[in-house]
């Protein structure tokens, strides 16, 4: 099975060379690993040519320039991925964030669970380091090991959410390209649960870093960079409304392709609970704007 390892980059400078020098250090050589970057203006594509220029193995390394850089934020990431897809050659598709990296085996066991039990998607147990690189937590779900996932337990414990994204090239041809600000790793796995499904790998393979930060893609970064309680309310308000946005991504999808009927009483109450749940949170984080006459932030476009 060929795998792709794609590497998005938009302004990364100070974290790009960790994470491709993590792909570089895999246990395996015989995969196409792509760096792209996407208008970056802090130097990050310096950073990757040093990584690369330093690099005496045998894999093969693209490195690409994304033409497609009118928006920003989960726009961008989106149109950025939607680009990438056209230059992979892979079956296998392992994507990992500019700002995170990954474990020596993170492409070995992945392509192993995809040629075991061929799923349309794989996630992986992730950890949590702090940007000095301490431990920071994990996730963790209930039963702490490896097997299928059904779909009322993915959507109630968002498993496939996260950056430990890995998922079969015929799944985002089929339900690509990505539109908007939908957040991939939460529309992807949803649709892999109406293909082969999602083999979940009970193994900390990949490293999300915690980086506190306005220009992160993620409002969740963006949450933990507030300078005060008054962008703390703006912020909260905006990763309220990403959040339902991305929930109503697939039960849109889901709609669409006809496969609200194959899911179960239990995996379709779930799916609706995070619905009103993300609809409960976004009311609430409004009324605080609007009684205290605060004007909610845009997302990055």
């Amino acid at each position: 099975m060929e795998v792709s390892v794609i590497i998005p980059c938009r302004n990364k400078a100070a974290h790009v060379g960790r994470c491709v020098q993590s792909f570089l250090d895999q246990t395996v050589d015989d995969f196409q690993l792509i760096i792209s970057d996407q208008g970056s203006e802090d130097g990050s594509a310096v950073e990757i040519a040093l990584t690369l220029a330093a690099y005496g193995g045998y894999k093969k390394v693209d490195f690409m320039r994304c033409p497609e850089t009118e928006y920003r934020g989960h726009a961008g990431l989106d149109a950025h991925l939607n680009w990438l897809h056209q230059h992979i050659t892979g079956d296998l598709v392992i994507m990992c964030s500019a700002d995170d990296f990954v474990h020596p085996q993170r492409v070995e066991r992945t392509r192993w669970a995809f040629e075991t039990f061929n799923p349309s998607y794989v996630s992986t147990r992730l950890e949590y380091k702090t940007p000095e690189g301490a431990y920071a937590g994990e996730t963790g779900f209930p039963d702490r090991c490896s097997r299928w996932i059904a779909p009322a337990e993915c959507f109630k414990y968002l498993i496939g959410s996260s950056g430990s994204s890995t998922w079969s090239r015929d799944l985002f041809e089929k339900y690509g390209p990505l539109a908007g600000i939908e957040g991939q790793d939460m529309v992807l796995p949803a649709m892999a649960l109406m293909e082969r499904g999602i083999y979940y790998l009970d193994e900390p393979l990949h490293y999300y870093v915690k980086h506190a930060s306005l220009d992160n893609t993620g409002t969740g970064g963006m949450l933990a960079a507030a300078v005060d309680e008054r962008q703390e309310k703006q912020l909260y308000e905006l990763n309220a409304f990403h959040y339902l946005h991305h929930w109503m991504s697939i039960y849109r999808r889901l709609q669409r392709f006809e496969h609200m009927g194959r899911l179960s009483t239990d995996a379709q109450g779930e799916l609706m609970n995070q619905v009103v749940n993300a609809a409960n949170q976004l009311i609430t984080a409004r009324e605080v704007l609007t009684m205290e006459r605060i004007e909610p932030l845009a997302m990055r476009a």
